[in-house]
């Protein structure tokens, strides 16, 4: 079997919603329109992880932009 040769980026809460902050997920665990759209056009997907859960974890509370706006969660993000 050859491999696609096609890939997406897709954020961490777009696969997984329980990623989000709660009360904010529009679906019950992942959008699987999305899903089931990349599987049968046979495109590969790369996961990108999520700087807000791996700082603050899974049960934290909304953020604006202007509290992400600092030296250490900056720093968190880059690669």
């Amino acid at each position: 079997m050859q491999r696609g040769r096609k890939i997406i980026l897709l954020s961490h809460c777009i696969l997984n919603v329980n990623a989000k902050v709660e009360g904010f997920e529009p679906y019950e665990s992942l959008v699987k329109e999305l899903t089931d759209y990349l599987y049968e056009n046979k495109v590969g997907i790369i996961q990108l992880p999520c700087p807000e859960m791996a700082i603050y974890g899974i049960k934290r509370w909304g953020h604006v932009k202007d509290q992400f706006n600092y030296s250490f969660f900056k720093k968190s993000c880059e690669m």
